[in-house]
This record gives C-alpha cells, sequence and structure tokens, in this order.
C-alpha cells in the first residue's frame, strides 16, 4: 500500500473498535465511478434537511471493502497528520487478500451522513454485537476529487 497526494481508486480511513478483546486500525473503501455517482446521490438527498436543527443524518446500508488491523507506522504517522482524517492509497492487486482483520465478522454494515456532509461507516460485530467504526471524512471532498 501507497500513499498518494492526488485522487486515487481507494481511500483509507482511520477505523476503531469497542472491543476490548478484538483490534480495528483502518478501513479502506473502493472508489469507483459508481459509488461516486451514489455519493452525489446521497449528499444531494442531506441537503434538503441543512439548518433543520433535529436532522442528525441520513443512514445507510453500506460497507467499506473491509476493516483491517496492523497499520504501518509509517502510513499512521501520515493519517495522523492528514487534514481531512483519510488518506488517498494506491493498493497492489490481491493486497487487500492479505490484510489482517480483526476477529470478529462484521455484520449490519452502515453509512452515516450528516447535513454537514460529514460521512463514516459502522458496522457490529455478528455474534458479539460489538462496534466497529471509522473516523468521519468529508464526503464531498472526496466526491469533488
Amino acid at each position: 500500500m501507497k500513499v498518494t497526494e492526488k485522487p486515487s481508486s481507494f481511500i483509507l480511513l482511520k477505523a476503531r473498535t469497542a472491543s476490548e478483546w478484538d483490534n480495528c486500525e483502518f478501513a479502506i473503501v473502493k472508489i469507483d465511478q459508481q459509488w461516486l455517482n451514489t455519493a452525489k446521490e446521497r449528499l444531494e438527498s442531506v441537503k434538503s434537511f441543512k439548518g433543520n436543527q433535529s436532522f442528525y443524518c441520513h443512514v445507510y446500508w453500506d460497507a467499506p471493502i473491509g476493516y483491517f488491523t496492523d497499520l504501518d507506522e509509517i502510513i499512521c504517522a501520515q493519517l495522523q497528520g492528514s487534514e481531512f482524517d483519510f488518506l488517498y492509497v494506491e493498493l497492489e492487486e490481491n493486497e487487500v487478500e492479505t490484510m489482517q482483520t480483526p476477529e470478529s465478522k462484521l455484520d449490519t454494515h452502515m453509512l452515516k451522513i450528516t447535513q454537514e456532509g460529514q460521512c463514516s461507516f459502522k458496522a457490529y460485530g455478528k455474534h458479539t454485537g460489538e462496534e466497529f467504526w471509522t473516523e468521519s471524512f468529508p464526503l464531498i471532498k472526496v466526491v469533488n476529487s
């Protein structure tokens, strides 16, 4: 995995879990034209709630390509210094299949978008109910890149 300054087909997001025994450090989202079109539609649907004090977010059934453990220290430092809590990354073919994943099988994947256009993913351990989530990031920044 290599961090790139220019928009690529994948973004890396910092991720966490509330689990006392499992681990989660990052998630990867595949950014293709279909994903971008869907994200634009979702951002448009949230616009009508801008300024509504009772509205928090829209929630969609959606997931990153995976939640992972063991983030490289150099990439971790770059993510910490990132202005937007995400990094564009380039992956080698089949690299995702070699990455360490949490022990929990994750289920009930969701994508939340706030009225400000902040976005985050959330999932639950299938048999434990423990939460796994990503840091929020500005969806509009990804869509417009």
